[in-house]
């Protein structure tokens, strides 16, 4: 086997059959698929089972309750020399795994794909091609963490990986997926972006953040003071590292400021009480205009 699937399954037993079918993996003895239930309460356990004994390259697995530590479990128990993630309410379009075996042989420390929410491509392939170094590319994910710092759509190489210990911070609640994307990236030669959809993503209730949470906040300053310690000696990704602390600084304007139904002074108030943390302070301060009022993709 060259490619290992890790799917964290939580509460999943009406998608979690189609996500596994999706890998290929009853079809391609290339493939290893290992799910990780961490605190289902539904029939997730008895469906994946039940894979199980139809295909003995499925994998069931259990961890602590957190997708952070399935992620981490299936790390642990991989032996194929790649291995991706995929979630358990998500699928591969056809041939997307076969397309990820067949670009094996590029031996990229990180492949990156076009991916499908809903109904809409997201075509990071284009958007990419004016870089071209490593560099630069990592400049470029960290300018753009919505779309480019997703686990999904992307093969790593196990042994990057394990060799760097790199895993999932289970103490992060928000951004747990761009730190370990940008842990892993420093430690990358080559990079390569892929013209080829190969991952849909479905939008759920449970994918998104709608409403105010309380330690929203903190768990967001927490996971930029974990990224800024992963690039503190990376000078050259400086200007996109401030990048990176704004838009986690907007997403903490969208949901827990501004859809907070307090009065709007009180609103202002506490817009400005987050300013003041040192990396927020420090990066509106160092941030350059037209970088700031670029689209994003």
């Amino acid at each position: 086997m060259k490619l290992t699937v890790i799917i964290p399954a939580y509460n999943c037993a009406s998608t979690i059959k189609k996500a596994i079918v999706s890998t290929n993996v009853f079809n391609d003895n290339q493939i290893a698929v290992i799910v990780v239930n961490n605190g289902s309460t539904d029939d997730t356990k008895s469906i994946v089972k039940e894979l199980c004994l139809d295909c003995s390259r499925i994998e069931y697995a259990e961890s602590l309750k957190g997708v952070s530590y399935a992620r981490n479990k299936g790390i642990e128990l991989t032996d194929t020399d790649y291995l991706t993630f995929l979630d358990a309410d998500d699928v591969y379009m056809q041939n997307g795994t076969k397309t990820f075996l067949n670009n094996l042989s590029r031996k990229s420390d990180l492949a990156v794909y076009n991916y499908q929410v809903n109904e809409k491509i997201q075509d990071l392939y284009s958007l990419t091609q004016s870089v071209s170094s490593t560099d630069d590319q990592i400049s470029l994910m960290l300018d753009n963490p919505t779309k480019l710092l997703t686990v999904w759509n992307k093969v790593y190489s196990t042994r990057i990986i394990k060799e760097n210990n790199i895993c999932f911070d289970p103490t992060l609640t928000y951004s747990e997926d761009s730190e370990f994307l940008i842990r892993y990236l420093v430690r990358s030669k080559t990079i390569r972006f892929f013209n080829t959809t190969t991952y849909r993503y479905n939008v759920t209730s449970g994918s998104a953040v709608h409403s105010h949470n309380a330690g929203m906040v903190r768990g967001y300053l927490k996971a930029i003071d974990k990224v800024r310690g992963d690039v503190k000696n990376r000078v050259v990704f400086s200007s996109s590292l401030n990048n990176f602390i704004l838009m986690q600084f907007n997403l903490m304007m969208v949901h827990a400021v501004y859809a907070d139904h307090i009065p709007y002074s009180e609103q202002i108030a506490k817009m400005k009480k987050i300013a003041r943390d040192k990396s927020i302070e420090a990066a509106i301060t160092s941030a350059k205009f037209q970088s700031i009022i670029k689209p994003r993709f």
